[in-house]
């Protein structure tokens, strides 16, 4: 099939990794006409996804397996790929928990607009060694990810989720569940939901600390659940917007907060430093997150509209 973004022919197995490769090659350029180039963290820090969950993928997350009725949908459609196909055996490859400590298990579905990711009960990552988690919703789903974890606090960033019921949170060995519903718009209304999953994790973490850990979710652990984990670490830690950011994408590669989220950290930043401080991330860098955003969306228009009969 035809790569979306520079037209030449691809095999669809490489075809995760070849969209990594144009993608990173548009930010760069972008990020070098922007003058960026000076602080090569904000290039890395704006490209929507790595190779590691594929730039084109949605995330369906599930406890711990798929759902029997998708996937007899799946094989009656003939959207599923074989369990010993190449296309999976990539993916699981692709991802190596030596480089990136996650405990990520994956497959590939096919559907009609592009291959899809489906997570399973094991997409979390640890942020700070026993103490902090950033998750999609399957961990938090799962009672024996939460039991072997250690996981005494759950916090659940989405508005769209489906938690467990409290008394199996609580046979899992969870002691406080918080739900705030943050909607994940780049509008200027999260900034009262932000304050409140980070007032939630700041707690639950003062009362579990020593004896277990804090999971942190959204639906998919890209957006919502990471902005609130970046911002904890900016206000307990001590860090820069840029470091703290830097560093959960340096762990879960996959977190891509939205520009609205971004603008919120950028005003939490100032306020735990000073009015008068300067942001560690400047407002142009927010155009290259804006511009890798708009081609990450046109790229699956254009997989979408021409190109979903080679998948």
């Amino acid at each position: 099939m035809l790569c979306p973004l520079c037209k030449t022919e691809v095999v669809i197995k490489e075809l995760p990794t070849h969209l990594d490769l144009c993608r990173s090659t548009f930010v760069d350029e972008h990020a070098l006409r922007l003058g960026l180039h000076k602080d090569p963290r904000l290039p890395a820090l704006f490209r929507p996804m790595t190779h590691d969950a594929s730039n084109h993928a949605r995330y369906i997350s599930v406890e711990s397996s798929i759902s029997p009725l998708f996937l007899e949908a799946a094989k009656r459609e003939d959207l599923l790929l074989n369990t010993e196909s190449p296309e999976l055996e990539l993916a699981h490859n692709s991802l190596k928990p030596e480089e990136s400590h996650s405990t990520s298990q994956h497959a590939i579905v096919l559907l009609p607009d592009g291959p899809h990711y489906v997570l399973a009960e094991h997409d979390a990552h640890e942020i700070i060694p026993g103490l902090l988690y950033l998750a999609s919703e399957g961990p938090a789903r799962s009672t024996s990810f939460l039991s072997t974890r250690k996981i005494k606090a759950v916090i659940n960033c989405a508005i769209d989720s489906h938690p467990l019921p409290l008394e199996e949170l609580q046979s899992a060995g969870v002691e406080i569940f918080t739900h705030v519903r943050i909607v994940d718009s780049p509008g200027e209304g999260n900034r009262k939901g932000i304050d409140d999953a980070l007032d939630a994790v700041t707690d639950a973490i003062q009362k579990v600390e020593g004896r277990g850990a804090c999971l942190v979710h959204c639906i998919a652990g890209v957006s919502r659940s990471s902005t609130t984990v970046i911002a904890y670490l900016m206000k307990q830690r001590k860090m820069t917007l840029l470091e703290a950011a830097f560093h959960v994408k340096s762990i879960r590669r996959v977190i891509y907060p939205n520009i609205g989220f971004f603008r919120v950290l950028r005003d939490l930043e100032r306020e735990y430093n000073g009015e008068s401080s300067e942001p560690s991330i400047p407002e142009i860098a927010l155009e290259l997150h804006k511009a890798a955003q708009n081609e990450h969306f046109m790229t699956a228009i254009r997989v979408r509209n021409k190109d979903s009969k080679g998948f």
